[in-house]
């Protein structure tokens, strides 16, 4: 699935905006923590309220983070195959690190 030109923008917008409050939530969430201990980090990331925002989180970053590597790929790589191949391998890495990520907090709970 190559995203191209008007929903490209639109998508990682909506990302954007999706991440801003996110971010912001997890400062101050973290900044209230004793972070020097890693079982309060393990008890606060058990409570579903938080480990749902935080995966909803490292899936936005992630799918931000594909977008814009997708378009710096399309801007500069100017073989169309050798494009397209690496624009396939980004979206793999991306399904890969958010699975993996989401996995991880999963097996917290």
């Amino acid at each position: 699935m190559i995203i191209h030109g008007k929903s490209h923008w639109i998508w990682q917008r909506v990302n954007a905006v999706i991440m801003l409050p996110l971010l912001l939530w997890m400062m101050f969430s973290i900044a209230t923590l004793d972070i020097f201990s890693s079982n309060t980090l393990l008890l606060w990331l058990q409570n579903p309220l938080n480990g749902i925002l935080t995966c909803l989180l490292l899936f936005s970053t992630a799918s931000h983070f594909r977008l814009g590597f997708q378009m710096i790929i399309e801007d500069y790589v100017s073989d169309g195959s050798l494009r397209n191949k690496i624009i396939y391998i980004n979206i793999i890495l991306f399904w890969l690190l958010a699975f993996a990520g989401i996995y991880a907090i999963y097996k917290i709970f």
